[in-house]
């Protein structure tokens, strides 16, 4: 069968995209199952008169769009022209957007399903039905108008026996990473991170933390699944043999999360005497002093913290499980090493105040990331707490992801959205960045 997956056109609200990850594992997994795949990256490439010409004949019988967000309104516009060229084209939709608003997506777009969550086990039932011509109603995992929401989908237990990414898919040095970028002759690990070509990666699915303002638990559901160190590392010899690869961004919610996975890592990485650089995201209160000093050994230039606020008061607000000083301890044993800190702050979450801003501009100057992330303002995304509180509020309505324009709302109930840029204004001035004095 010939399959179309799509990731729709990135514009200036992510400057710097990155290779879709979810869409190349699933079309890794359809390759496994010797399927003919095509993926394409709008951002970069337009789908071409002859694909267009074998969706119209249907030789391309199932297209797959991943669906941002801020983005829907194209994704929404894109499968509308593929069903008047060719109704009997399958269309499915996927990703956290599509995990959040199912319901609302078959009701109202001439998609045949949505994919709730994880989708290699799903796009794998999807294709045998369609060879097999049976009626969808027993697949797992998707919402259909015919059927609504189906049953759940189990999910995938071992990540290590997933195929890696289809990266030969797409042309990786078309993908610039952002954070290397602030610091392009910044050389770790003899890689000199603005020539280094770099892919996205991750060692984990799920979160432990269920976020008022975040919906991914919606797609990864709660339960953490981790990646065995081994096969991490020999996903990069295999990036490194085939694709160049010398720089990595971890993409979890929260690595490393597990002490035991993050050392045999890093204790690899090391063992190897690899020219490698990674970067990665974790949580508050997860990382110890020899986690730390192993991450730096083995590469890892920058570690991002979910920090959120310097407010007690407003991290219990949004559900975070931390404490401040988690936070505080958290950065300080990062600080001990030459690994950047990179604080990620958000402001106007429910209770926000001038003194809790105060509070944050305290624990900034207590902690001394050596990175603060630019704070605009909390955008409320299908949901989440914070979108059904807004909701109740009257700040937005249900229908506002299948009629609103693309983008995302601010929460404004409490402050307007110029009270947030004042004290983004306020954070940075009292705590100010110079990324040329990063070393």
């Amino acid at each position: 069968m010939k399959i179309l997956l799509l990731r729709m056109k990135i514009t200036g609200a992510v400057p710097l995209p990155e290779a879709p990850l979810g869409l190349l594992y699933v079309a890794s997994v359809l390759e496994m199952a010797e399927q003919d795949v095509i993926v394409k990256d709008l951002t970069f490439d337009e789908i071409t008169e002859a694909e267009w010409g074998m969706i119209k004949t249907g030789e391309i019988e199932l297209v797959g769009i991943t669906m941002l967000s801020f983005l829907r309104n194209q994704a929404y516009n894109l499968i509308r022209k593929i069903k008047e060229i060719n109704p009997r084209v399958k269309v499915v939709v996927g990703g956290v957007h599509a995990s959040a608003v199912p319901l609302q997506l078959v009701n109202n777009l001439p998609v045949d399903a949505v994919i709730i969550g994880e989708g290699e086990y799903t796009i794998l039932d999807i294709v045998g039905h369609i060879q097999d011509n049976k009626d969808w109603k027993d697949i797992k995992g998707i919402a259909t108008r015919e059927h609504g929401v189906h049953e759940d989908r189990e999910l995938v237990q071992d990540l290590d026996w997933l195929p890696y990414p289809a990266f030969h898919k797409l042309d990786l040095s078309r993908y610039k990473m952002s954070i290397a970028s602030l610091k392009p002759d910044k050389v770790v690990n003899n890689v000199r991170l603005g020539d280094a070509q770099w892919v996205g990666m991750i060692a984990s699915r799920g979160c432990p933390g269920r976020c008022t303002f975040c919906n991914a638990f919606d797609h990864w559901k709660l339960k953490v699944r981790i990646r065995s160190a081994q096969n991490l590392l020999d996903e990069i010899e295999y990036l490194r043999e085939n694709f160049g690869v010398r720089l990595i961004a971890f993409n979890d919610d929260a690595f490393p999360i597990n002490k035991k996975q993050c050392m045999e890592f890093c204790e690899g990485i090391i063992k190897k005497g690899w020219d490698l650089a990674w970067q990665t995201t974790t949580r508050s209160g997860v990382l110890d002093q020899e986690m730390c000093d192993a991450m730096e050994k083995s590469g890892c230039f920058m570690i991002a913290v979910g920090c959120e606020s310097g407010s007690q008061k407003i991290l219990n607000n949004i559900n975070k499980h931390i404490k401040v000083a988690d936070s505080v301890d958290t950065i300080r044993i990062i600080n001990n090493t030459s690994i950047w800190s990179y604080a990620l702050l958000m402001v106007g979450n429910p209770g926000e105040t001038d003194e809790t801003i105060k509070e944050t501009i305290d624990f900034l100057k207590l902690a001394k990331p050596r990175i603060v992330s630019y704070v605009s303002g909390v955008m409320i995304t299908p949901a989440t707490k914070l979108f059904e509180l807004a909701k109740s509020q009257g700040v937005i309505k249900d229908d506002f992801w299948i009629k609103g324009e693309d983008g995302l709302p601010y929460y404004t109930y409490e402050h307007p959205y110029a009270k947030m840029l004042e004290w983004g204004q306020r954070i940075g001035q009292a705590y100010p960045i110079d990324f040329t004095k990063l070393t």
